[in-house]
């Protein structure tokens, strides 16, 4: 048997070939594979798998990003129906795929009894008409989140057991970075005359005291004499000895010959000017009695733990989160979704230059200072050991709507850029992060049009067809194949290359963007895009070589300004569908626009599946208005999960009062919403961590797209 790409620890299994007369063994083998997937007490194996290397290395965690909401896996079914279907290939590569392993994982933690081969994420949410609350809101400096871009979250793992140390969200930031400046001040040796006493600096409860002495320096005492430069260089010198000025974060620097040495902040940025000065040194002043000049920068990204937090009740990490690290990477601007490594790291993320984007790998910082808040940010490599590896996308490429797609079994990067290229990068968490720029890479999506209409949206990769799927400025879903076993037709040329057809998914080609990336169904085979225009907003399923296309009109018309329909969600019911058998109940929830007079409020719409998982050609008929009527609404994406017997929806709504909004779509469309919170110009994707009964341990997290701030809702009376 041809070998499969995937868990790297499975080699030994499939390079050896399978035998048709060994059918018992493989059946016996898979299905502990199965069991071993969605078990707990097998994460730190699981690790072995994924990487190849031994647990103690890479310890595996649970990742939520934007990935996890665009490539699913409904039901795969049984071994047997594998068998009887010819889809036994298909099958293994399913059970392979490290994120239908991480969601297996996700589904087994709260012990679900709804079939071992459910697959989607779940978490922990409230009982019904439960209320939501705010329960923190940390600054993102003077920037916001885009509208359609997802945090990414870390839970170290098991899911039932969160980690105040260890997890963590990360949150992008829209707007160009700053390094800031760091806060300084002079002191100055007055006459030639030997000077006693001490000197103190004081940066929060650290105080350093240096003590004038007439014999060698040592320690916390700097030798002193008639010489006003020699004292000074002393000074300096006993500052920076290990230990000093590191403890209130400080350095200090002299010019030989002067009788005046500067202390200056080891962290840029606004915290600096609260480090004091005294002390009872003769014949020496202090400039002033705080370091001052500390400008204000802007962190890139912001990381943030002590997730687990909240004053009613009281979290079981306290009261209030902490700022993990918060770092200035560039002067461009994080707009689209950050990718986390399976071990929680690195971070995989697009910095958004005009004509110079790059793509960062960034090895999170252990040691040393990694920033205070988006304000007084920290540079990876200086004052830390992170270490950013940015790589300038070939091209001159700008980037400004493509998060990068991670196939973690191959340690890949897909990233598209505004200039209709679809760019390649491997050895992104494992190896050496680098550019493919030969064998046909980057490969051209959109030839020719206008900024806008070759501008890329995020790119999926489904590793069954090995095709990436990504939309375009000029209203199409196209794909590309990446590899001669990929599926489908070059539209020229040979792989990687351009697939053929691309099916146009907005009413009006070339004007109205497709802006979000696709969801793709790895198991059944298919592709979802949604688009919006001036005359409606449309939903296309696709399989995964484009074709047998269907298309729905959401609603009949849609916004032509820039509030243009994000991505929809499947609820419980489409996970548990095993295609190609009985009768499927599932949905697809998606967000459009409700015809009202002159307004055009958000809408939410659903469209069901035959038995054989291809949608149906209308919406079923309902259609729920959301909040109080105002035009022009948009959407976030939406977000989907199952709480014990309830499935419930997140939306986040821009123009709306209620701008978050939660609904219960176990058995019926919903008549209103559950829940409901007020976020002020509404939020971008929104992701879910633990299964938790631990005060605050049980969450949701977003950005605002107005508030420049990252927030985290909980819910009362856990089940």
């Amino acid at each position: 048997m041809k070998r499969v790409d995937g868990l790297a620890g499975l080699e030994f299994f499939v390079q050896g070939g399978l035998k048709e007369q060994n059918m018992g063994a493989q059946k016996r083998f898979f299905h502990k594979l199965s069991l071993a997937a969605v078990t707990f007490g097998m994460l730190l194996i699981s690790s072995v798998f994924i990487t190849g290397q031994p647990a103690s290395k890479h310890h595996v965690g649970m990742v939520d990003d934007w990935t996890h909401h665009h490539l699913v896996f409904s039901n795969p079914g049984t071994y047997e129906q594998a068998i009887a279907q010819g889809s036994y290939t298909k099958w293994i590569n399913i059970q392979y795929d490290t994120r239908f392993i991480l969601q297996q994982m996700k589904m087994n933690a709260v012990g679900n009894s709804g079939g071992t081969m459910q697959t989607h994420p779940i978490a922990m949410i409230p009982k019904p008409n439960s209320i939501v609350r705010r329960d923190w809101s940390v600054s993102l400096g003077t920037g916001s989140v885009a509208s359609a871009m997802f945090p990414a979250k870390y839970t170290f793992a098991p899911i039932g057991t969160p980690s105040c140390a260890n997890d963590y969200a990360v949150f992008p930031v829209a707007i160009a970075g700053m390094a800031g400046t760091a806060a300084s001040a002079t002191g100055t040796f007055k006459s030639a005359v030997t000077p006693s006493g001490h000197v103190t600096i004081t940066n929060g409860s650290n105080v350093l005291t240096l003590t004038a002495t007439g014999g060698a320096s040592s320690g916390t005492s700097f030798h002193v004499d008639t010489i006003p430069s020699d004292n000074a260089a002393s000074l300096a010198t006993a500052i920076n000895l290990s230990g000093n000025g590191s403890l209130v974060g400080v350095v200090a620097s002299h010019t030989s010959g002067s009788a005046t040495l500067t202390v200056t902040a080891t962290t840029p940025g606004l915290g600096g000017n609260s480090i004091a000065l005294a002390g009872t040194l003769s014949h020496f002043t202090w400039a002033g009695a705080t370091l001052t000049g500390g400008v204000s920068g802007q962190a890139n990204l912001v990381g943030i733990n002590n997730l687990y937090s909240g004053s009613s009740p009281t979290g079981l990490c306290g009261a209030t989160p902490s700022i993990m690290f918060a770092y200035y990477i560039g002067g461009g601007a994080a707009q689209t979704s950050p990718v986390l490594s399976l071990d929680g790291t690195k971070i995989a993320f697009v910095e958004t230059v005009t004509n110079g984007s790059d793509f960062h790998v960034l090895t999170i910082g252990t040691t040393g200072s990694n920033g205070i808040d988006a304000l007084d940010p920290a540079v990876p490599g200086t004052n830390n050991n992170a270490v950013d590896t940015a790589i300038q996308m070939n091209g001159n490429a700008t980037v400004t709507r493509s998060s990068p797609f991670i196939y973690y079994d191959g340690d890949i990067a897909y990233v598209g850029d505004d200039k209709g290229l679809l760019h390649k990068f491997t050895g992104v968490f494992k190896g050496t992060p680098a550019e493919v720029t030969t064998g046909g890479w980057p490969v051209t999506v959109v030839a020719s049009g206008n900024a806008a209409q070759m501008t890329l949206s995020g790119p999926v990769y489904d590793q069954v067809s090995q095709n990436v799927f990504i939309g375009t400025g000029n209203g199409y879903l196209s794909y590309v194949r990446v590899s001669a076993s990929s599926a489908g037709a070059c539209a020229a040329g040979s792989p990687p290359c351009l697939g053929s057809p691309s099916i146009l998914v907005s009413a009006i080609g070339g004007t109205y963007p497709v802006v979000d990336p696709p969801l793709v169904d790895s198991t059944n085979g298919t592709v979802f895009e949604q688009a919006g225009s001036a005359a409606s907003a449309m939903l296309v399923q696709a399989n995964t070589s484009l074709g047998n296309a269907v298309t729905v009109t959401v609603s009949t018309f849609a916004n032509g300004g820039n509030n243009y329909p994000h991505s929809g969600a499947f609820d419980n019911n489409y996970y548990n569908c095993a295609f190609g058998g009985a009768a499927c109940n599932g949905f697809l929830y998606i967000g459009g626009y409700y015809v009202s007079g002159v307004n055009l409020p958000s809408a939410l719409y659903r469209v069901g599946f035959n038995s054989s998982g291809k949608m149906n050609a209308t919406t079923d008929g309902n259609a729920l208005k959301f909040g109080n009527g105002s035009s022009n609404g948009q959407l976030s994406p939406l977000t989907e999960f199952l709480n014990g017997s309830t499935d419930w929806l997140f939306a986040g709504d821009v123009n709306n009062t209620d701008n978050i909004l939660n609904f219960d779509i176990t058995s019926s469309f919903p008549s209103a919403a559950t829940d409901t919170v007020t976020e002020t110009g509404g939020t971008g994707g929104i992701v879910i961590d633990n299964v938790s009964a631990s005060n605050q341990a049980s969450s949701i997290y977003f950005g605002t797209l107005t508030g420049s701030t990252a927030v985290k809702l909980t819910q009362a009376g856990l089940q």
